[in-house]
């Protein structure tokens, strides 16, 4: 990127020819973080489930108030740039900004007028950067009147921390596996900022942009015989809680129409049932890492035994800038937990399935047995009396 430079005038009170001038020529600084929210920590990288929030915040430094004050032929700028694929939607009411402690009110009323301190655009319109093919949006800031309104916080090298929330929609790119380097969702912001008070046209720089990512990601399921052969017309329903809490619900896919591939649909309150078929399995897409999956096995084939919940929880680590999934694996699916992929399976073995422990099967066969027994003790007592008898 371009040198960043401010130009300032500079007043001589030396006669001495070969002294050295040294003027303050700050320029604002900028980094940007998404939240890890398995873990709770600020970072380059992050991973969720569709229709989650993700949350985000940029950091920036104030412009020296003495330097913006020489702003009059042309406003100081001061403006957020943010640009983001299509998978993330910007929420722009959850725009926090923040320097300290302090929440920066939007519009403050200053010499008994109402002056506005910051504006948020759902547009990025920014020439002369290269985007990506989302959305994006602005945050422009009115520093003079920032100033003036919190002269004893908005100082030179002050924190401005600007927080926003999105949400990881159904556009979301989905992580194809290990070592994949382009399947995540990319958030990109920099700061342009005004560079010279002395001429009448707005000369500004910007900041080095900054990239941050955000995963999602996937499971295939295959439904098997004890021969590992492909089964038919098992039934499931997909839960990201435990199904035996109260409240729990089964999650809602869309289905793709030519492929067995399920992603999720957070519009949806509608409870999605996956059928199993012979020829392969199911992909579930658009899962978070770190979180139990309950598979439910809602209908056993007809002479196969039921195989109840299975669960399973994706692990993923990454490189350095989070750009790069470096592992992708699951865990606890299935009858193959030991396997460590995104293909496992669940299997039915042949044969009639017992009754639950606790139903009406078992108090049948309870029944059954004790009317048994009883008959049985009934004809040892009676061949028993008929031997005495003889």
């Amino acid at each position: 990127s371009p040198a960043q430079t401010i130009t300032s005038a500079v007043m001589l009170t030396s006669t001495d020819p070969t002294a050295t001038v040294t003027p303050k020529l700050d320029f604002p600084t900028h980094t940007k973080e998404i939240m890890h929210n398995e873990l709770n920590t600020w970072g380059s990288v992050g991973d969720n489930q569709i229709g989650d929030t993700v949350n985000y915040r940029i950091t920036t430094t104030m412009p020296d108030p003495a330097y913006v004050a020489k702003f009059t032929s042309t406003p100081y700028v001061y403006t957020i740039h943010d640009d983001m694929s299509k998978g993330l939607t910007f929420d722009s009411s959850s725009v926090v900004v923040k320097i300290g402690e302090t929440t920066i009110d939007a519009t403050k009323t200053i010499d008994e007028t109402s002056k506005t301190i910051y504006t948020v655009s759902n547009a990025c319109s920014h020439t002369g950067v290269t985007y990506t093919d989302g959305s994006g949006f602005e945050i422009v800031f009115n520093m003079a009147n920032l100033i003036a309104a919190y002269p004893t916080i908005a100082i030179d090298g002050a924190t401005i921390e600007t927080s926003y929330e999105c949400t990881l929609n159904a556009n979301a790119l989905v992580a194809a596996g290990s070592n994949d380097t382009t399947n995540h969702n990319d958030n990109t912001s920099h700061l342009e900022y005004s560079n010279n008070p002395y001429v009448n046209t707005n000369n500004t720089n910007n900041t080095p942009t900054v990239t941050v990512y955000d995963w999602t990601f996937f499971e295939t399921v295959t439904k098997v015989d004890g021969s590992g052969n492909g089964l038919a017309g098992a039934e499931f329903q997909i839960y990201d809680t435990n199904p035996t809490n109260s409240g729990a619900k089964a999650l809602a896919f869309t289905k793709d129409t030519n492929s067995e591939i399920y992603t999720i649909n957070p519009s949806s309150d509608t409870a999605t049932t996956i059928t199993s078929i012979a020829e392969n399995g199911f992909t579930l897409k658009g899962l978070d890492d770190s979180k139990t999956y309950y598979v439910v096995e809602t209908k056993t084939p007809t002479g196969y035994t039921g195989a109840g919940t299975k669960t399973f929880i994706l692990t993923t680590n990454y490189n350095d800038t989070g750009a790069t999934l470096s592992e992708l694996k699951d865990s606890g699916l299935g009858d193959d937990a030991n396997t460590l992929d995104n293909n496992t399976q669940i299997v039915n073995t042949s044969g009639t399935q017992l009754p639950s422990t606790g139903g009406m099967g078992t108090i049948l066969f309870y029944t059954v047995g004790g009317v048994l027994a009883v008959g049985a003790g009934a004809v040892l007592i009676s061949k028993k009396r008929a031997k005495d008898a003889e």
